[in-house]
């Protein structure tokens, strides 16, 4: 895993991002997101550990955009681990209450590049597909990066479907809880970015920023 994750994350494509310091924060967002799902899925998980998982998002939250899907990614962490889910939950999504309403105020939303899902929903998948392929097949160009896409989003939904229709679906799902909710990351930022930068064409998803 360390392996393939170093591929994806510090090959040659990201040579935009490793060269530029402000980029970095991706990798921040990245480090993050894993640090709050291993505290919020962890067997023994307390306040202590919440409270932590909510420092590091908020830092996330403030170093760039992408930090604060990470919110999401933490509920669905919390949900898949059977244990004081109500009080979690409840306290996670007030401190993420708290966070976009600090983030969002007196903010100037730029609306170029933007798309709607449901008016080009083609336009929208083409993007979101590439988007999630381009680490494997970015140098490869547009259609190499949407079929790399539509394999590891194929991959992670059979996986998911195969544990709800299994035996004993619950306890699959929570044993491979902390895989899922890193999973809602990428996924989630494939969606938010498509909005944010689809209209500026199919090739912008390649880009490693």
């Amino acid at each position: 895993a360390a392996v393939f994750a170093s591929m994806m994350l510090y090959g040659l494509w990201q040579v935009e991002n490793l060269d530029w310091g402000f980029q970095l924060l991706w990798f921040l967002c990245n480090a993050a997101c894993v640090a709050i799902v291993a505290l919020l899925t962890y067997r023994g998980r307390g306040a202590l550990h919440t409270c932590a998982a909510i420092v590091l998002a908020i830092v996330a939250s403030f170093s760039a955009s992408q930090g604060l899907i990470i919110w999401v990614c933490g509920a669905a962490a919390i949900l898949l681990t059977p244990r004081r889910i109500t009080g979690t939950l409840l306290l996670w999504l007030g401190a993420a209450a708290a966070t976009f309403v600090v983030y969002f105020r007196g903010m100037n939303v730029v609306d170029a590049g933007h798309v709607s899902l449901f008016a080009h929903p083609l336009t929208a998948l083409r993007y979101a597909l590439a988007y999630l392929g381009s680490p494997l097949g970015g140098s490869h160009g547009v259609v190499a990066s949407m079929i790399a896409g539509a394999i590891v989003t194929a991959v992670v939904l059979a996986c998911a479907i195969t544990d709800l229709v299994r035996p004993q679906r619950f306890r699959h799902l929570v044993r491979r809880g902390p895989w899922y909710a890193l999973a809602v990351f990428p996924l989630a930022s494939a969606v938010a970015t498509t909005v944010g930068r689809a209209g500026f064409g199919l090739e912008q998803a390649l880009s490693s920023r």
